[in-house]
Formats: structure tokens, C-alpha cells, sequence
């Protein structure tokens, strides 16, 4: 049996751009500058964590918290890693993280054609549909 893999889940700071820039480039159509992320890393509203496999980068996101709701803003899983449920494990510490800054409710919207889009909404019990949408993905107490 191989040895388990060491998962780590943490903030990201402006020296993690170097992976997450290209990772951004691959996973959308209009890619965040390295000023739109330095901008959002110094935010007081912005919470932005990369997923580390064995000290490997595979994942990025983050979300913004106003008023008791976090609103996932952008996520991001490596190419090569896709397909092995490492965006949901994303999603699942994006919602904790929030919770633990004290939201309410975490929100994700996914514009069409975002192709894990219906994976996301099967996991969460909705129902896909082929527009874009707001999923409440998690309520306080839920």
C-alpha cells in the first residue's frame, strides 16, 4: 500500500501567484491579471485559499464575506487533476472557512458553460439547469 497523500488547505499570499496565474489562464475564458488578484489577496473582504497535495498546488478559490454571506467568487482545480472530486473538496473547505469567519450563508454562482457547473449542483441535491444561476450552497444550520 502507498503512503496516503498529505492535503493542506491554506491562504494564499502574493508568492503563490506564480501557479495560480497560469492555473487561472487554463480554467477561464477572461483570466484575473496579477493586479486583479494582488488587488483581492489585500482586500478586506476577500478570503482567497490554495488546496496543496503533498506541497503541490491543484486547487485555488476564494470568496468575498459582506454582512454575513460569503460569495464564492472564483475556483480553480488543475488540469491534469480534474475529474477527481478536488473542486468539491474545495468547495467543502471554502464553506468551512466561511463558516469559521462567521457567515450565514455561502453562495456560488455559475455562469453557463461552466462545464462542473451541473456536477456542483448534483452534489448539493439541485437540479441543473442550462442558464446561469445563484445556488445558496449552504444556510447556518444546515
Amino acid at each position: 500500500m502507498g503512503k496516503a497523500a498529505s492535503i493542506e488547505v491554506r491562504e494564499l499570499t502574493e508568492g503563490d501567484l506564480s501557479w495560480v496565474l497560469p492555473m487561472d489562464e487554463g480554467a477561464f475564458s477572461l483570466a484575473w491579471k496579477r493586479e486583479t488578484f494582488l488587488e483581492e489577496l489585500t482586500g478586506r473582504l476577500a478570503h482567497y485559499y490554495g488546496v496543496f497535495e503533498d506541497g503541490t498546488p491543484i486547487a485555488y478559490g476564494g470568496f468575498w464575506l459582506v454582512a454575513g454571506e460569503a460569495q464564492i467568487m472564483r475556483l480553480a482545480v488543475d488540469p491534469g487533476r480534474r475529474g477527481e472530486k478536488k473542486g468539491l473538496f474545495l468547495v467543502a473547505s471554502l464553506i468551512e472557512k466561511a463558516r469559521d469567519l462567521g457567515a450565514e450563508e455561502v453562495t456560488l454562482e455559475v455562469r453557463e458553460p461552466a462545464e462542473n457547473g451541473p456536477i456542483i449542483m448534483q452534489t448539493v441535491g439541485k437540479t441543473p439547469c442550462s442558464c446561469a444561476f445563484s445556488l445558496l450552497i449552504c444556510k447556518k444550520g444546515t
